[in-house]
């Protein structure tokens, strides 16, 4: 049984905190937070509120990161140093070279993993599987965050509207649909992309975003993301073939084939208890890390994985700023 703890006890510690009480590979031992109100949300096990007093009073196992994004690095080390394997909310870090502190830690053999719960989807998994087992030829992609962020949003948590605290809403919003876009269209080379302010909130960081990437053997994407919009719609996904058209929305994949006939192949179970946005597959993800801990396997989602993604963000803020094409960084 892998003692567990969790660093962080905002918005989305609750996902975490349901499966870690259901696990049967698990025990929830200890929980961390500045406020000490938050006891109140964990209130089955040891509450601190000093991060390094309680990595070296509980001898974890593993510790769940479910904080602000320029702590994820910083605290992915310090766990580590304490010989603790670390599950990190996303994104990895706030920048490549952010997140690449952490490729060589102080303690390789513990593992450091991040929540990219999407790639547990039954949809994500079916459209792999399909590409792989048909060898299908991928032309393109399409990826479609269309977002209602206010200032309401920003203010409750500040660091959210700031470049050092957050990273920007591609790290905040887009990141998910970013890394599953690589993960279908392959590595990727360069981009042309504008961040934008489309808003009058007082927030640094872009409240929307538009791409055109470019992945290896001439497999070119279109990607736009804004929280300008009036409400949530279902994120879009999209990948072209020679032979077909595949689609991922409200938790549905369908193929569209070339004489139009469409038809529904996977769909994914809707998350009735938090957030519909966060999807169903924390919990699927996260056992598979349990396992992989226990079992001493690599199955799971690596830093070198999650740092796909954030090349891609990386070089979207530089063609941005440098108004011209950014080749990859890594």
């Amino acid at each position: 049984m892998l003692r567990v703890g969790i660093i962080g006890l905002g918005t989305i510690s609750a996902v975490h905190l349901a499966v870690i009480r259901k696990s049967a590979q698990a025990e929830l031992v200890a929980a961390c937070d500045i406020d000490a109100s938050k006891a109140a949300d964990a209130p089955d096990c040891h509450f601190y509120q000093d991060v390094e007093e309680m990595l070296s009073q509980e001898k974890l196992d593993v510790v769940h990161l479910c904080l602000p994004h320029y702590l994820h690095v910083p605290m992915a080390l310090l766990a580590n140093r304490y010989h603790c394997h670390v599950l990190t909310e996303k994104p990895l870090g706030l920048s490549v070279a952010d997140g690449e502190r952490l490729v060589h830690p102080e303690n390789p053999e513990y593992k450091i993993a991040v929540c990219f719960q999407n790639r547990f989807n039954q949809t994500t998994i079916k459209l792999q599987n399909i590409l792989a087992e048909t060898q299908a030829h991928v032309i393109g992609g399409k990826g479609l965050v269309i977002w209602n962020r206010g200032q309401d949003y920003y203010d409750a948590s500040p660091w959210r509207g700031t470049i050092v605290g957050s990273g920007g809403t591609l790290s905040n919003q887009s990141i998910h649909t970013i890394d599953l876009l690589q993960l279908f269209c392959g590595p990727f080379v360069d981009c042309r992309a504008q961040l934008l302010h489309l808003t009058d909130m007082k927030i640094e960081v872009e409240d929307s975003s538009v791409a055109n990437l470019h992945f290896q053997n001439n497999v070119r994407a279109y990607f736009n993301s804004t929280n300008s919009y009036v409400t949530d719609s279902s994120v879009e996904l999209e990948i072209v073939t020679t032979d077909s058209k595949f689609e991922i929305r409200d938790g549905e994949l369908t193929e569209t084939l070339k004489d139009g006939e469409c038809r529904l192949l996977a769909s994914d179970m809707p998350n009735t208890e938090f957030k519909s946005y966060y999807g169903s597959s924390h919990g699927r993800l996260i056992e598979a890390f349990y396992q992989s801990i226990l079992e001493n396997t690599s199955d799971y989602i690596s830093v070198p994985e999650a740092l796909k993604s954030l090349a891609i963000i990386d070089a979207m803020v530089q063609s941005s700023e440098d108004k011209d094409t950014v080749n990859v960084t890594r």
